[in-house]
């Protein structure tokens, strides 16, 4: 497909991965060492990681999100995805 294809009032997957993975890098640079929470819908994050990890935003549908799910990303010094999708703090 067309990475530049955007529904009407809608964004493309490029630049959905652009977007957000830029975000990404700001805040773990403007935070290193330290945790920093990101919240966003399932499909931005699922580009994101795809683009992130694989290095092609066409590997979304390899990361399905549940509801409130928590995920924990390590960007340095190794990107690293430390926690996937876990949702055991909704059965404590």
């Amino acid at each position: 497909g067309n990475p530049h294809f955007a529904p009407t009032g809608g964004e493309s997957i490029h630049n959905v991965s652009h977007r957000v993975t830029t975000a990404f890098h700001e805040i773990a640079d403007n935070h290193k060492g330290e945790c920093v929470a990101i919240v966003s819908h399932g499909a931005a994050l699922a580009i994101a990681l795809a683009t992130l990890l694989h290095q092609d935003y066409y590997e979304w549908n390899l990361f399905q999100f549940e509801n409130t799910s928590v995920s924990v990303l390590r960007m340095a010094p190794d990107m690293k995805l430390e926690i996937y999708n876990s949702v055991t703090h909704l059965t404590t």
